[in-house]
C-alpha cells in the first residue's frame, strides 16, 4: 500500500478561489487511502472535521517553510504570462513538495513504505483517483512526465518554464524520496546563492534528473487524467 501525502496554502495570485481549492482538496482528503496532509494554518477549520485514522492533518506556515528565509534575497526575472500567480511564495511553495513528502516520511505515522505526492488541486484537470493504479510501489521515483526528456525545448531553463515534469504526480519508496528531497534542497539552495533567482519546482527536478538519472523512473502523461492513470 501507498501514502498520499499533499499540501495545501493558498496565495491569492492563483488560478482558482479559495473555495474550489477547498472543494478540490476535501474530494482528496475523503479517499480511502493512507494521507498525510499539510494545511495552512489559517485554513485549517475548513478541513479539520475530515481529520480520521486515515488522513492526518499538519498545520504549516508559509513564513516556516525553509525557502521562506530567502526571501528578501530573490529577484524574479522570469518569463511568465502569469506574474500574479508566478511569485517568489508561489515557487517557496511549489519547491516544497519533496521536503513535505520527506516530513510525511519522517512522521512515521504509517507502516507502508511507498509514498506518493498528488497536487491538493488535482481534480482541477483529473475526474477520479483510481486507488489501484496510486497503490502500485516502485523502487525508484515514479514521476509524471510530459516533454522529451532528451530534447532541449528552452534556450534558458532559469526563465522559462519547462514542463519536462508535470509538477502534480510523483512518488516512490523511501529512500529514493528521502534522496530526492536532499537533491531538491540542495539545488534550491545553489541557485540562490548562486544567481538570486527562484523559479518552478519542475525546472529544478529538470536539473536534477540531468545529474541523477538511475533515481527516476518517469511515465508520460499531460495534464489531464492520464497523469493518475499512468501512474
Amino acid at each position: 500500500m501507498t501514502i498520499l501525502v499533499s499540501a495545501f496554502i493558498y496565495l491569492s495570485g492563483a488560478n482558482k478561489s479559495i473555495e474550489e481549492y477547498i472543494n478540490y482538496g476535501i474530494k482528496l482528503i475523503n479517499l480511502d487511502i493512507n494521507k498525510i496532509i499539510f494545511i495552512d494554518d489559517t485554513l485549517y477549520n475548513h478541513f479539520k472535521y475530515i481529520h480520521s485514522s486515515k488522513t492526518r492533518l499538519i498545520r504549516i506556515k508559509l513564513e516556516n517553510l525553509y525557502l521562506y528565509k530567502y526571501k528578501n534575497q530573490i529577484k524574479l526575472d522570469i518569463n511568465t504570462t502569469n506574474p500574479n500567480k508566478d511569485s517568489f511564495e508561489y515557487f517557496c511553495i511549489q519547491c516544497n513538495k519533496t521536503e513535505w513528502l520527506k516530513e510525511a516520511i519522517e512522521l512515521k505515522l504509517f507502516k507502508e513504505d511507498n509514498y506518493i505526492w498528488i497536487d491538493f488541486g488535482i481534480y482541477h484537470v483529473i475526474s477520479k483517483v483510481n486507488l489501484e493504479i496510486i497503490n502500485k510501489e516502485y523502487n525508484k521515483v515514479r514521476i509524471a512526465n510530459i516533454w522529451n526528456l532528451n530534447i532541449q525545448y528552452s534556450s534558458n531553463i532559469y526563465k522559462d518554464i519547462c514542463w519536462y515534469f508535470a509538477g502534480g504526480v510523483f512518488g516512490g519508496d523511501i529512500d529514493s524520496l528521502i534522496k530526492f528531497a536532499k537533491l531538491m534542497r540542495e539545488k534550491c539552495v545553489e541557485i540562490i546563492e548562486n544567481k538570486n533567482i527562484l523559479i518552478w519546482e519542475v525546472n529544478i527536478w529538470y536539473l536534477i534528473w540531468q545529474n541523477n538519472k538511475d533515481l527516476f523512473l518517469p511515465y508520460n502523461c499531460n495534464h489531464n487524467q492520464s497523469i493518475i492513470d499512468n501512474y
